[in-house]
C-alpha cells in the first residue's frame, strides 16, 4: 500500500538517508546529552530528530529570518521541545566539548569556508561524541548520467547555484579528519537520485532534443 501520493514519493521515503542517520545514530540518546542541529534552518530536521530521541536538541543558524521560523515551527510541530538560537557563522557560541552529539544536513556545500567550521564544530563535540553529516557533494555532477547531461546544458541540480563549496567524497574525508574528526562510516546515494527527484530530472531534459526520456520526440 502506498501512503504517500506517488510511487516515487514512496521511493524517496524508503531511501531518504537523513532518516537513516536520525534512528541509527541518535535514537539512544538520553535525556541528560545535548545534540546540535548545525545550520537547522527554519528547523524541520530538528524537530523530526525530537520525536526519536530523549536528548536535548539545539539548532543554530545564521540566518534571524530562518531562526524565527524554527522557534514558530517549534512551538506548532515540536511542541517546544527544541531550542532555536542565531550565530554569527564564524564562532558556535558553546564551550569545548559541550555537545554529546551533532547533525549537520546539506549545510557544507554552503558554506564559504567548510574547513574552518569543522575545526569550529570539532572543537564543541565532546571526545567520542557522534557527528552525522548529510551533504550534497561534487559527485552529484561526478554522476555519469548527471554530468553528461550538465556538458551538454542541462543542469538537473537545482540548487546548484547554492552549492559555493562542493568537494567529493575523498576531499571531505580528508577535511574531516584534520579537524580531528574520524569518519566510521560513509554512504553514496546518488544513484538513487532519478528515483527520488524525479521532479528534477524531466523539466529540465523536456527542454531539450534528447530522446531518450523525452516523451514524443522525434
Amino acid at each position: 500500500i502506498i501512503k504517500h501520493g506517488t510511487i516515487f514519493e514512496y521511493i524517496k521515503s524508503c531511501f531518504n538517508l537523513y532518516h537513516h542517520i536520525l534512528f541509527k545514530e541518535f535514537r539512544a540518546f538520553k535525556k541528560n546529552q545535548t545534540i546540535l542541529d548545525f545550520g537547522c534552518g527554519t528547523g524541520g530536521y530538528t524537530i523530526d530528530l525530537s520525536k526519536y530521541t530523549s536528548a536535548k536538541i539545539i539548532g543554530i543558524d545564521i540566518s534571524q529570518t530562518q531562526i524565527d521560523k524554527a522557534k514558530i515551527n517549534n512551538e506548532k510541530w515540536g511542541g517546544g521541545s527544541c531550542f532555536f538560537q542565531k550565530y554569527d557563522g564564524k564562532k558556535i557560541p558553546y564551550p569545548d566539548n559541550f555537545f554529546d552529539g551533532i547533525i549537520s544536513i546539506d549545510v557544507f556545500g554552503h558554506l564559504p569556508n567548510l574547513q574552518a567550521a569543522l575545526y569550529e564544530l570539532s572543537r564543541v563535540l565532546k571526545p567520542g561524541g557522534r557527528f552525522a553529516v548529510f551533504s550534497e557533494s561534487r559527485l552529484t555532477k561526478g554522476a555519469f548520467l548527471q554530468y553528461w547531461l550538465f556538458k551538454r546544458g542541462i543542469d538537473i541540480d537545482s540548487s546548484s547555484k547554492h552549492h559555493i563549496s562542493l568537494f567529493s567524497r575523498k576531499e571531505l574525508i580528508k577535511m574531516l579528519n584534520n579537524a580531528g574528526l574520524t569518519v566510521r562510516k560513509t554512504y553514496c546515494p546518488y544513484r538513487l537520485r532519478l528515483l527520488t527527484h524525479p521532479e528534477w530530472f524531466y523539466p529540465e531534459v523536456k527542454k531539450s532534443n534528447l530522446s531518450f526520456l523525452t516523451k514524443g520526440a522525434r
